[in-house]
C-alpha cells in the first residue's frame, strides 16, 4: 500500500494523525493481519519520530469501538512494524499520544452508554475512578446542590429519580492558578415538559458529551503527569418529565442569585451551566473557563459537523483555542455574541 503524503514543507502532525486513521480503517476493513510502515523517506530524525508517532495515535484513535450491546464484537487486530530512525524519540512521543487516547476513550464511552445506564450518578461513579490517578473528586447530591443555592441544576434534575449532581474533578500537577473547564452534563434530555417530538430525542443519550470531554482531558492530564493545574466541573442531570419536573413558566433562582422564569424546559443546558460557572468561578478563582456543551442543534446548521462553534469575547482565547484545535483535527469556527 503506497501512501502520498503530498510536500513535506506542508506535512503536520494533524495531518499524519488523520492518515493514520484513514490508512487503519482501509486495514481492518480488508482484515489486514500484519503491517510494517517504512518512515525512512522524512530524513530528519525528530520529524521521523514525531510523525512515526503521530501516525500510531490516530490509527489507535480510529482503531477504538464501542461494542458493548453486539453479539459478535469486531476482534480483527491489525498489528503493526514501524521503521523508524529515532526509536527512542518515537516512543517517548507515542507514551504522551497514548495518554491522550485514553482520555479520549473514556469521553467517548461514556457518552456511548445508553441513559438508563449513564445517570448522572453513574457518571459521579466513573469519575471517581480517576482518584487512582491522583485526581481528587467531589460529588454534590441534590441536598448539597440545593443547599449551595444553585436552584437551576437542581430544577432540570428534579424530574428524573436520581435528580442533580455536580462532579467535580481536579488535578493538580502544579500551583499555578487553575484552568476551569465546565461540562455541560444532561445524561437524557426528553425536552421535559417541552418535549422532543423529532427523530433527535433518540440520540439524545449523547447530551453529557460536554461533560464526558471535560473529564477525559482531566484523566489525560493526570496519566501523563502535565505541568497544569485544571478543574473539570460538571452539571449533571436527566430532563426528564414526571409530577416532579419543572413546568414552562415556572422560575427558578441561580447560584448568582439571578431569576430565570423558564418558558422552554427543553433549553436546559444553559441552566446547569449556569450553576457549574458559578461553583468553578466561586471556590476556584480560575485564570480562565471554558464550557464545552453539545448546546442547541442550531450550532449544526450553522457551521456543520466539521466545525465546533466557539462563543466568546476574549480575542486571545479564541485564537488559542482555535490554534490548539488545529493541531488535533478539532477545528473550531468562531460565532458571534449577541448582547
Amino acid at each position: 500500500l503506497l501512501v502520498g503524503l503530498g510536500e513535506q514543507p506542508k506535512l503536520d502532525a494533524a495531518k499524519m494523525a488523520k492518515l493514520g486513521g484513514n490508512v487503519h480503517a482501509k486495514l481492518q476493513s480488508a482484515k489486514q493481519a500484519t503491517v510494517s510502515l517504512d518512515f525512512s523517506e522524512l530524513k530528519d530524525s525528530v520529524i521521523n519520530a514525531k510523525y512515526a508517532a503521530e501516525f500510531a495515535h490516530g490509527a489507535n484513535l480510529r482503531d477504538h469501538r464501542f461494542e458493548q450491546y453486539k453479539k459478535e464484537q469486531d476482534s480483527h487486530v491489525v498489528n503493526y512494524t514501524v521503521d523508524v530512525e529515532n526509536l527512542d524519540q518515537a516512543v517517548k512521543t507515542h507514551k504522551l499520544l497514548q495518554s491522550i487516547e485514553q482520555g479520549v476513550f473514556l469521553a467517548r464511552d461514556l457518552t456511548s452508554e445508553v441513559a438508563t445506564e449513564m445517570t448522572p450518578a453513574d457518571f459521579a461513579k466513573a469519575a471517581k475512578e480517576l482518584k487512582k490517578l491522583g485526581v481528587k473528586i467531589t460529588v454534590l447530591e441534590p441536598k448539597q446542590i440545593k443547599k449551595l443555592g444553585m436552584g437551576a441544576l437542581e430544577a432540570v434534575g428534579r424530574g428524573s429519580e436520581e435528580g442533580s449532581r455536580l462532579v467535580v474533578a481536579h488535578y493538580q500537577g502544579n500551583k499555578n492558578t487553575p484552568i476551569a473547564l465546565i461540562g455541560k452534563g444532561i445524561t437524557f434530555d426528553s425536552g421535559g415538559y417541552s418535549i422532543k417530538t423529532g427523530a433527535s430525542i433518540a440520540r439524545m443519550k449523547s447530551d453529557m458529551a460536554g461533560a464526558a470531554a471535560v473529564l477525559g482531558t482531566v484523566k489525560a492530564m493526570a496519566l501523563a503527569k502535565a505541568d497544569t493545574n485544571v478543574v473539570a466541573v460538571m452539571g449533571m442531570a436527566a430532563n426528564m418529565v414526571s409530577q416532579f419536573s419543572v413546568a414552562p413558566g415556572d422560575v427558578v433562582r441561580t447560584a448568582e442569585g439571578l431569576s430565570v422564569e423558564i418558558v422552554n424546559t427543553d433549553a436546559e443546558g444553559r441552566l446547569v451551566l449556569s450553576d457549574a460557572m458559578w461553583y468553578a468561578r466561586d471556590k476556584f478563582k480560575p485564570s480562565i473557563m471554558v464550557d464545552v456543551a453539545t448546546l442547541t442543534g442550531s450550532k449544526i446548521r450553522a457551521v456543520g459537523n466539521e466545525y465546533a462553534a466557539v462563543f466568546s469575547d476574549d480575542d486571545t482565547l479564541v485564537e488559542q483555542l482555535t490554534v490548539a484545535g488545529k493541531q488535533v483535527n478539532e477545528n473550531l469556527w468562531r460565532l458571534p455574541l449577541g448582547y
